[in-house]
């Protein structure tokens, strides 16, 4: 059997030669299929130069450029030949085979600098814009919309109301909180998506130290003081995710970090809009009546968490009582020693 591997390869690195090398080992023959679209680091004809020139020497793989993206419908593969697609990019198999294409699934290799979104960062943030200095023990900043990545999709009726408000008020006034060392989109996935669909080439952003103990996720608001049973993410599901494009279902993971989120309004002309993009892939495919459920169901976490903070205060006020009687005892032995040193000056 012959398969094609898709992917961007921006840039190509050591990751994507050992995964071919790897589905080369499965097939008599592997096409590097290489798709245009964002995000966009080097020319996508020295891409396939840099390709062709590491698999010169062996006869199981060709290299081959592919005008368009597989996202927008605008690439055609029937030319080429091959039985299976291989790509360890969800999005891109499950809109192939909804094409009727065979796909297979390949695990990315896991290795430093293995990471395209870890070298884009590295080469893009020497353009980041930033604002002013805000910071409050995290970055706040704009950077490359398509240095981010995405998390979990959007609720599409959910999406359309954030949509029509930032139109309208022409500011983002909350930053999207991401990874600073995989730009994963943590907190603000319907602002990410506004800005992906118009087109927008930068976005504001707060960047964390994901691996700090002091931020962690979970699956229900309580988690923030409580672990269950029903406690079930991590963060390496959250990376493994986020790297390989399976998107969480729409509200999904709640992060929780050490600060507040405030506002930090930037205006949308800062951002310069571009060509508007097709965001389906970001989409919950959920009914209008399944994202009202989902917002009742938040709505009974909130409830749920502030029982928990509740009952967390009437435990600090017990401990605040039991100190203040405690104080009293001590202040009432200091008094008596006080009196009985005056008594033996006195004689």
């Amino acid at each position: 059997m012959k398969a094609i591997f898709l992917g961007k390869f921006q840039p190509p690195h050591l990751g994507h030669v050992r995964t071919i090398l790897s589905v080369a080992k499965e097939f008599e023959h592997v096409i590097v299929g290489i798709t245009m679209g964002e995000p966009q680091v080097i020319d996508y004809g020295e891409a396939k130069d840099i390709m062709q020139d590491v698999f010169a020497h062996n006869p199981k793989i060709s290299v081959q450029l592919i005008e368009g993206t597989i996202e927008g419908g605008t690439s055609n593969i029937d030319s080429l030949d091959f039985d299976v697609v291989v790509s360890g990019n969800h999005k891109v198999l499950e809109i192939l085979k909804e094409r009727g294409y065979v796909t297979k699934f390949q695990p990315r290799t896991e290795g430093k600098g293995y990471s395209g979104s870890e070298i884009r960062g590295l080469i893009e943030s020497k353009s980041s814009i930033y604002i002013e200095n805000r910071t409050l023990g995290y970055d706040f900043k704009i950077v490359p919309t398509s240095t981010l990545k995405p998390l979990e999709k959007v609720f599409r009726h959910h999406f359309e109301n954030i949509e029509k408000m930032i139109v309208a008020d022409k500011i983002i006034f909350r930053p999207i909180i991401i990874d600073a060392n995989n730009h994963i989109v943590l907190d603000g996935s319907h602002r990410y998506a506004f800005l992906v669909k118009h087109g927008y080439k930068y976005a504001p952003v707060i960047s964390v130290n994901y691996a700090d103990d002091s931020i962690f996720v979970g699956n229900h608001l309580k988690h923030r003081y409580l672990t269950d049973s029903s406690f079930v993410i991590s963060k390496s599901e959250v990376i493994a995710r986020a790297l390989n494009e399976n998107l969480f279902s729409a509200r999904t993971t709640r992060h929780f970090f050490p600060f507040r989120k405030v506002d930090y309004p930037v205006a949308l002309n800062q951002l310069e809009e571009g060509a508007h993009r097709n965001i389906d892939y970001l989409l919950d495919d959920s009914s209008l009546s399944h994202e009202i459920e989902a917002d009742r169901k938040y709505i009974a976490e909130i409830d749920d968490e502030l029982v928990v903070m509740n009952d967390y205060m009437r435990e600090q006020q017990g401990v605040r009582k039991y100190l203040m009687r405690q104080i009293e005892e001590m202040e009432k032995i200091s008094g008596a020693s006080n009196d009985a040193l005056q008594l033996s000056a006195e004689h």
